[in-house]
């Protein structure tokens, strides 16, 4: 297994305001396996303004094509997916390559109510398209946090999580997936030293899940409980 990879990074603006561009590609290339060499690249695009003294604007975009290894020895007999599908197949070894192009665009507003409480808010969607357009899927995700700080060494926060996405099925049918969580946690902090801290969290909720079941083909919902420490 041979990885080569490459990266540019270019960068503008102050401290208020900046915007950074960011640019990757890469090869992956397996020995003794018959399979010619696979290339990948990835862009990245982020910009960050201040608006006043209290709240901070971000936006950001990443675009990439990927390859992904699949071992069709070990996995179940596709007939919906002819020679054309599998370009880069390897009839020896069972290995072929499927490629995808993704997207992610996300925005967020960090505004700071006061010295002790702080709210943010953020967006993202995702999409990713394979060449045989099984696995095809898209993401909606949004949250919201509020940070507030109960003395000089500990805080609470409560998150709220939204996603609704749809991905699609080796059978072409789309099975959809979205879920609403709520937690709420408590952050304690000691410094010990001038390079030492020592930190401890915990925190508990609840994510609500909806989606299909497979075999039933009918709607599933249920409720999970999480915790963390």
């Amino acid at each position: 297994t041979g990885i080569a990879s490459a990266a540019l990074r270019y960068g503008l603006g102050r401290q208020a305001r900046s915007v950074e561009v960011r640019g990757r590609g890469y090869m992956n290339s397996f020995r003794n396996q018959g399979l010619e060499p696979s290339y990948g690249a990835d862009l990245q695009a982020r910009g960050v303004m201040r608006v006043g003294r209290r709240h901070q604007a971000a936006i950001s975009q990443n675009v990439s094509s990927d390859p992904f290894y699949s071992l069709g020895t070990f996995g179940p007999v596709r007939s919906n997916a002819g020679p054309d599908l599998l370009p880069d197949a390897n009839l020896t070894n069972g290995y072929y390559v499927r490629r995808s192009l993704a997207s992610r665009t996300a925005v967020s507003l960090d505004s700071r109510w006061s010295p002790r409480n702080k709210v943010s808010a953020a967006y993202r969607y995702d999409v990713r398209s394979f060449r045989d357009t099984i696995g095809d899927g898209h993401a909606h995700a949004g949250t919201v946090d509020y940070d507030r700080a109960l003395g000089r060494r500990s805080g609470m926060r409560v998150s709220y999580r939204h996603v609704d996405s749809e991905y699609g099925q080796i059978d072409q049918a789309t099975r959809p997936f979205g879920e609403d969580a709520v937690e709420l946690g408590y952050q304690y902090e000691r410094k010990l030293s001038r390079v030492k801290r020592w930190s401890a969290s915990l925190g508990g909720g609840a994510t609500y899940v909806t989606t299909l079941d497979q075999r039933l083909q009918e709607p599933l919902q249920f409720t999970l409980p999480s915790g963390y420490g």
